[in-house]
């Protein structure tokens, strides 16, 4: 079978990372079982559906008015042009099935799905429209126009596979989806194989010694990712257990340059941050853990997939992680981690 993917994420190795991989993962393993994928990442990567000048004028009443009343129009029209583009990539492909990642606003490859009489299958990994009514649920947003969208993808499709069972509930109750039509897959992770030479070498680049116990964390200081409560626990631990020191892996994030400040200036040996790293790398700077954490806060639906807690368990790591969302179905508490 020939499999057609569009996928609209931006900042694909940023804060899309997770996603990205996913993807990979999936379509690679599909092939191994003798299909063939097309993959198309449909945005520019400088195309996050921002605009990155917008603070640095001074708007007027009367253009932050315009904006607002726009902004989903705008959205809305964005599907014309997008659809010409996809129809001239399914004609240049002939597949045999389409897959397409759920995105706020976008219904063109149904009508191009349509138009060339193929299966169209919805990735639906993120709670698209949870995340907009929740997080930018401003004037600019015409909530009726984003759910209308979002319904038609989804009950116009054959299939619907999400990354959790709180997303596929929550699609379910938001659209009146029939169960059975959305599979779950969740994320995963490679085994790691060791390497005691590769580990000797990163430990020293990084200043760690054997006797040191490495409490790590991996991905970016979002709120999201718990990390604005990391500060207090790295003050008990590091009060009371000596050779001990926080390992942070990654960047990115709206708490990272307040955590690096004060964490560096007050514990300056004792927490350390290696900024980027390749995902290819990942798991050699996680062999060096001695105990993983995944502090996430509590949030109303967590329907993530955390691939932080599959790269640590790939790991054999001890865990430390939130009794929330899938975590919970996936860590047995004291047995394979720590709730």
């Amino acid at each position: 079978m020939k499999i057609i993917y569009f996928n609209y994420m931006a900042d694909l190795y940023g804060y899309s990372i997770g996603s990205t991989i996913k993807a990979l993962k999936l379509f690679g393993a599909l092939e191994k079982l003798g299909h063939s994928v097309k993959l198309h990442w449909l945005v520019k990567q400088n195309d996050n559906g921002s605009n990155s000048n917008s603070n640095k004028k001074k708007n007027s009443i009367m253009i932050s008015l315009a904006r607002a009343i726009l902004f989903t129009p705008k959205n809305l029209f964005k599907n014309i042009p997008q659809f010409f583009r996809e129809i001239k990539i399914l004609k240049a492909e002939a597949g045999d099935l389409l897959i397409v990642r759920l995105d706020a606003f976008r219904i063109s490859a149904l009508w191009a799905a349509r138009l060339y009489h193929l299966p169209l299958i919805i990735e639906a990994d993120g709670a698209s429209s949870y995340e907009w009514l929740t997080f930018n649920n401003g004037r600019h947003l015409w909530s009726w126009a984003l759910l209308w969208c979002e319904r038609l993808m989804l009950s116009r499709s054959q299939g619907i596979f999400t990354q959790s069972t709180e997303a596929k509930e929550y699609f379910c109750q938001r659209h009146n989806i029939e169960p059975e039509k959305i599979a779950v897959i969740t994320n995963g992770a490679d085994i790691v194989n060791l390497d005691d030479a590769q580990d000797n070498e990163l430990q020293n680049q990084l200043g760690i010694k054997k006797t040191d116990n490495v409490v790590g964390f991996i991905g970016s200081m979002h709120h999201w990712h718990g990390v604005a409560d990391v500060p207090q626990l790295i003050d008990r631990v590091l009060a009371e257990f000596e050779n001990t020191l926080f390992l942070f892996v990654g960047k990115g994030g709206a708490l990272e340059n307040d955590l690096h400040q004060s964490l560096s200036k007050k514990y300056a040996d004792r927490v350390i941050f290696t900024g980027h790293v390749e995902n290819e790398r990942a798991p050699d700077y996680i062999r060096l853990f001695t105990v993983a954490i995944a502090p996430y806060p509590k949030i109303d639906l967590f329907y993530f997939s955390p691939m932080k807690v599959f790269e640590y368990m790939a790991a054999g790591k001890a865990i430390i992680a939130s009794r929330i969302g899938q975590i919970k179905e996936v860590i047995q508490d004291g047995e394979n981690g720590v709730l």
